[in-house]
């Protein structure tokens, strides 16, 4: 048994060497793609904040010749009605602070940004790991995901979803603590990061259905604060115009008329100057292959036509939809009415709320892409910590699903659609997982 736990012991060392060695090579790469490309998803939030803070609508925003090339996107199709902005106004008052600074700048800014939140989001899940065994796993597991395509993705893309996990994990760390009020704290941060991701208001319904009202009560302050810092510089004008261009970006999508892998603008229709802020390559983003893998996808394609003919049916977009709201609203029912209400840790409860706000953003309408994916650490992490790994990787079905993880969420392409594969290996080993351990209350994992 010692010469087990010691050989354990050794290999994990070894992993660990090469975990660090990867983060290190991995920070190489990011700071390489950023300054060979335009970080084109930075872009849009970049002129975004800028707009809002001239007095102007960003969602209806058109760049014309004569305005300064700081608030030009050249991403934006030049027939398009809308610009490329899909953020909510908090968002764009969050990047408000640093708006005057150069676009470059900003890129570096954003690249230190998004590895602190990926780092310190490690830092807070090893800490709060109870044994040493724990922590090693924990960097092994944050060592996928910085070789994983889709971190990369996320960098080169200039994405906020990283952001998300740090303010989640976070809340947390608070609610973990032995601070006066850590429960109101732990709150106030969800609120505040629903605020900037409407879909993360699913998490207060763990919280309803636990009764830790003092986490819904702080969860509503920080929603509600984060609203009301927006309407500084967003009236409610700007909000309606955000619901009216999300409405819009999703029906261009499902019409086909808009793509966001459509990235090339032509310069001779849109008019656009070569050089813009100083840079000649705001245009300029990698081609990972990835594809959309979002639900209304999945059942819109032609494998979903194939079936609808098989079974004669004729689904409009509105029932697929639909189809969808109900499996929520049943997926929720399962949590309130099966699953106990006892002896459930606040680590079950922020995993069980997670999963429900990551397994909602399968349904948005708009386009789900990989680099969506970094927000899977949050309960991956979460399970790592609550549970006992021993025991949970006995279960021969959740093992399995777990090594086929493994094998689609690495730096390689083992086989065709490997990724999306991963993606929705990782929906379901997370959402068994969960389901197991919230089910025994944590009495015996």
């Amino acid at each position: 048994m010692e010469l087990n736990l010691k050989s354990r012991s050794k290999i994990l060392n070894l992993l660990l060497i090469l975990a660090v060695t990867v983060i290190i090579l991995g920070l190489v790469i990011d700071l390489r793609n950023t300054l060979v490309y335009g970080q084109i998803d930075l872009r849009n939030r970049v002129v975004g904040a800028r707009v809002l803070i001239e007095g102007m609508d960003p969602y209806f925003f058109k760049w014309h010749q004569g305005m300064s090339d700081r608030l030009l996107d050249p991403s934006v199709k030049p027939n398009s009605i809308i610009s490329r902005v899909s953020v909510p106004p908090t968002v764009l008052i969050l990047h408000s602070p640093i708006a005057s600074f150069s676009y470059f700048q900003q890129k570096i800014i954003w690249l230190i940004v998004q590895w602190g939140a990926f780092l310190s989001t490690l830092a807070i899940f090893a800490k709060k790991s109870d044994s040493s065994f724990k922590k090693n796993l924990m960097l092994i597991l944050f060592w996928f995901f910085f070789s994983s395509l889709f971190w990369h993705f996320h960098v080169v893309k200039g994405q906020i979803y990283i952001i998300y996990v740090f303010l989640l994990s976070l809340a947390w760390f608070f609610s973990q603590t032995s601070l006066r009020y850590h429960n109101m704290l732990s709150g106030i941060l969800v609120g505040l990061t629903a605020s900037l991701r409407p879909p993360v208001t699913l998490m207060f319904i763990p919280f309803l259905i636990y009764r830790q009202w003092t986490l819904l009560w702080g969860s509503t302050v920080g929603l509600i604060s984060g609203l009301s810092v927006s309407l500084t510089l967003a009236n409610f004008s700007i909000w309606k115009s955000y619901f009216l261009a999300v409405s819009g970006m999703t029906n261009l999508i499902n019409l086909g008329q808009y793509s966001p892998s459509e990235r090339n603008v032509d310069e001779t229709i849109a008019n656009y100057p070569k050089i813009i802020e100083g840079m000649s390559n705001l245009r300029s983003t990698t081609h990972f292959f990835y594809t959309n893998t979002s639900f209304k996808k999945i059942l819109t394609s032609s494998y979903a036509q194939k079936i609808e003919n098989f079974l004669k049916l004729d689904l409009t977009r509105s029932q697929i939809t639909i189809f969808l709201l109900l499996v929520t609203i049943l997926f929720i029912f399962f949590c309130i009415i099966i699953l106990p209400h006892k002896n459930i840790s606040m680590n079950l409860i922020f995993l069980s709320g997670i999963v429900l706000y990551l397994l909602s953003e399968f349904l948005i309408p708009v386009g789900r892409y990989c680099y969506n994916d970094v927000q899977w650490i949050l309960p991956l992490s979460l399970i790592i910590v609550e549970a006992r790994m021993p025991i949970l990787l006995s279960n021969k079905l959740i093992f399995s699903l777990l090594f086929s993880l493994l094998l689609c969420t690495g730096a390689f392409s083992w086989i065709p659609y490997s990724i999306d594969l991963g993606v929705y290996l990782m929906a379901l080993y997370v959402t068994l997982t969960s389901v197991i351990l919230i089910k025994q209350g944590a009495k015996q994992l």
